[in-house]
């Protein structure tokens, strides 16, 4: 390389400095070639992150950081947008949705009438096909000895037609069309026959007392099927098989689904098929009952209806999660632009004497927009190295089956925009702000000019950045402690040591030898018996009637039924009279209400006695149980009606004694294997149940956590090197306070204050910020946690904290360097 040195006897002056200094630059940089243009360019845009190789660390691994964080959040926000829409026919798949005007409230639901697919095919033309669909159930398969439980549903003749799942043996047409015909999944193919070619036309027989022909065997539904099956049965079968309700339009359960003619337009059809049910006398008769649809691809991102229309559920998750990735993205970013414009003044002699030397002002900001989106690539490099190495673990928080898609187009597309928009966002300042030095006054001073102002932006971004980064620990502490709510609520009942078991099969008929047998066993505390599972009562219905009620105004009552001490086993609690019990055969007619219910018929002083109706049909109401919670904590606690019945139980609810459960989990799958040999035994805790209403809420909990403390981190990156920037600046200072007496902890804190003052800003702007997002989320619970103010405080001392210890090391060591070195050439 060459050298410029002072020749023999040549005087050196400011003139003579500044010749050495624009010499030196010229032949490090190589301005002046004139070939190799692009090549010369990106040596420049190296040599220039090199030269500052340890702020270009920070930056490279905060917006690795960043960018890996986007990465995560857009695989898994792309995958939750993609379920059920895979469907050849999906702009063309419609739910239908009932909308119904109760006692002046709107209420929305999926349960449709049974005959009301065959009624839409046969009203409206534009529809091609369409079909009710059960609600996904668990049942008991066998061929020969073996037996194993799965879960399905039913489905009309057009299903395979209407939706892509793949076939591998069997005809789309032909598959459900008798009702012997039972098309089941590759996997239950190979489980029962070995291969799914070997399942095409064998007999499988359904809970011991009927047998299917397998006529398809699909492929099975993957992780892009909201609603997944084992097997799928014949709808005429589903009718036959006790569900002749299925026929008349007065009960409300199954789904139904439709797909329109190519070129049918869906808000015209909804508008026509609105009041179609007025045509016919439905249960709820003098209520003002509305059809609408929903795109099918619509269902698993927005099932939750909030004023009659399906606008909520997951998506609020994947709005959230996006919202979180755009932060994060910005603090990385940020810290690009405050570390670039931090280092300015080391880079002012540089641009002075490029423009000096002709060099215009918008080949500067090509290059400083060059070097940012030089750097943005190199980020995307680390992020997808990081991404592969830690994508097994995301996963496994969200138990997903994720992969980046390096064989999609469009992915290298989105991945190219991304790198545009990382580079282009973080080195649009910088490159304006250097790009417009007076080159006169930092060949001059050294200095340039607006450093003051370049430094109270420099202070304003990085409060921005722990703005956001305080909003994301708020509601990491929030969501945390609504989780911790939802998990250890007071539910009305105790689900500890408490388990369910489905009476499958024989232990129907026999419940009366298996609860007498079931008391005689060691662990067991008692048993009782109920139609459904308690943790998730959802059967309802609308022809409840009390004296006084008004006739115009519908509400739907939740029923089930029970047995004798219901109460005791549940750990519920009475408010007024007395269990259903084996001592009163008037109980046959007996009702058991919860509060919220006595309220509602405005019984709630004195209801024992009383008699109300369903239908026309007298009961008489023998207790009042305090409210308790028997669906998710999203829901408000529904008017309940418990009544007692003798037969006809789908569960056991079974006590146990504690720290004897696996003694009594022993006994009870003997006693099964006696009285029900044809099934597997099956359980469920009653505490594990609850949870899975949670998982969800349980994933977003963890994902939250992890990517606060990653803001949090890729922030005090930012941190790191402005302080890093500070000592720097300030190295002179500190040895001549060092020689005028200044101690250690004194200088520590010179350093430290101003840190710790842009931090306090941040949280005056974030506490209510992060209240409003948090108490905004938490409406979409009918039971929540509070806001108390400590956790305010807590974030604030945490983030305080973090800074702190961020300045810490740096502050530190330039407040015991030698003062010696720092002034020795002054």
């Amino acid at each position: 390389m060459n050298t410029v040195r002072i020749k023999s006897g040549q005087r050196y002056d400011k003139k003579t400095h500044t010749s050495l200094i624009i010499n030196r630059i010229l032949v490090r940089h190589r301005f002046y070639c004139t070939h190799g243009m692009l090549r010369n360019y990106l040596s420049i845009c190296l040599r220039n992150l090199w030269k500052h190789k340890s702020f270009s660390a920070i930056n490279l691994v905060g917006l690795a950081l960043g960018i890996s964080c986007t990465l995560f959040i857009f695989l898994w926000v792309k995958d939750e947008k993609s379920i059920d829409a895979f469907h050849s026919n999906s702009n063309r798949l419609y739910y239908v949705y009932e909308r119904n005007y109760m006692g002046g409230k709107l209420q929305s639901w999926y349960w449709t009438q049974g005959p009301l697919s065959e009624e839409l095919k046969k009203e409206f033309p534009e529809i091609e096909q369409a079909t009710a669909i059960s609600w996904s159930s668990t049942s008991t398969f066998s061929v020969g000895e073996k037996a194993l439980k799965e879960s399905g549903y039913s489905a009309g003749a057009e299903f395979f037609t209407m939706f892509s799942h793949p076939l591998l043996e069997g005809s789309a047409k032909q598959a459900l069309n008798t009702p012997k015909s039972l098309a089941i999944s590759r996997k239950m193919a190979v489980d029962f026959f070995g291969s799914p070619s070997a399942a095409i036309g064998k007999t499988i027989r359904y809970e011991n007392r009927k047998d299917f022909t397998i006529s398809a065997v699909f492929e099975d539904m993957g992780d892009k099927v909201s609603d997944k099956a084992s097997f799928i049965m014949s709808w005429m079968a589903y009718t036959e098989d006790g569900n002749e309700w299925t026929k008349n339009w007065q009960a409300v359960d199954p789904r139904t689904v439709i797909l329109l003619r190519p070129g049918a337009n869906a808000a015209t059809l909804e508008k026509k098929m609105t009041h179609l049910l007025d045509h016919f006398e439905t249960e709820q008769k003098n209520i003002r009952i509305e059809l609408a649809l929903q795109p099918f691809s619509d269902y698993y991102l927005h099932s939750e209806f909030r004023n009659g229309a399906p606008t909520s559920g997951r998506i609020e998750y994947v709005q959230l999660f996006s919202i979180i990735a755009l932060f994060i993205l910005l603090i990385a970013c940020i810290n690009f632009m405050n570390l670039t414009t931090a280092r300015s003044i080391r880079r002012a002699k540089e641009i002075g004497v490029r423009k000096v030397m002709g060099a215009q002002r918008s080949r500067l900001i090509r290059q400083f927009i060059g070097e940012a989106l030089l750097m943005a690539f190199l980020s995307v490099v680390l992020a997808l190295a990081i991404v592969i190495f830690l994508l097994p673990l995301f996963n496994g928080i969200t138990g997903k089956q994720l992969a980046i898609p390096f064989d999609s187009p469009i992915f290298w597309v989105e991945l190219i925009v991304l790198i545009l928009l990382t580079g282009l966002l973080s080195g649009s300042y910088p490159a304006f702000y250097l790009s417009a030095f007076n080159p006169i006054r930092v060949l001059k001073t050294a200095l340039p000019s607006g450093t003051r102002g370049n430094a109270r932006f420099r202070q304003g971004l990085v409060v921005f950045q722990f703005v956001l980064s305080i909003v994301l620990i708020l509601s990491t502490f929030l969501i945390s402690r609504q989780i911790d709510y939802l998990q250890t609520a007071r539910l009305g009942y105790d689900r500890e040591n408490l388990i369910y078991i489905p009476l499958d099969g024989d232990l129907r008929p026999k419940q009366d030898v298996f609860t007498a047998s079931v008391r005689n066993l060691p662990g067991i505390q008692d048993i009782t018996l109920m139609s459904d599972n308690p943790t998730t009562l959802n059967s309802g219905t609308l022809s409840i009637r009390w004296p006084g009620k008004d006739p115009d105004v519908n509400t739907r009552f939740i029923h089930a039924g029970i047995g004798p001490d219901f109460m005791k086993v549940m750990g519920l609690h009475m408010s007024a009279g007395r269990d259903f019990s084996v001592d009163f055969p008037t109980d046959s007619s007996g009702v058991i209400i919860n509060e919220t219910a006595a309220a509602l018929m405005g019984l709630a002083g004195d209801p024992i006695g009383k008699t109300i109706y369903s239908g026309d049909y007298p009961l008489h109401i023998i207790g009042v149980v305090k409210d308790f919670h028997f669906q998710s904590l999203h829901e408000a606690i529904l008017p309940l009606v418990l009544s007692g019945q003798k037969k006809n139980f789908g569960m056991a609810l079974i006590r146990t004694r504690p720290g004897k459960t696996s003694v009594a989990l022993a006994g009870l799958k003997d006693i099964c294997k006696q009285l029900n040999p044809a099934f597997p035994f099956t359980y469920m805790f009653s505490d594990q149940e609850y949870a899975k209403l949670y998982n969800g809420e349980a994933i977003i909990g963890r994902l939250s956590v992890i990517f606060a403390a990653l803001a949090i981190f890729i922030s005090c990156l930012g941190l790191l090197g402005l302080s890093m920037f500070t000592a720097e600046q300030r190295i002179k200072e500190i040895g001549i306070r060092k020689v005028l007496g200044a101690s250690v902890p004194s200088l520590f804190a010179l350093l430290s204050r101003s840190f710790l003052g842009l931090v306090g800003i941040a949280f005056v702007i974030a506490a209510p910020l992060g209240w409003w997002a948090m108490h905004a989320w938490l409406q979409g619970y009918a039971y929540r946690t509070d806001i108390p103010w400590w956790t305010f405080a807590a974030a604030g001392a945490l983030a305080a904290a973090i800074a702190l210890m961020t300045v810490f090391w740096q502050a530190m060591a330039a407040a015991r360097a030698n003062p010696i070195r720092t002034l020795r050439s002054e």
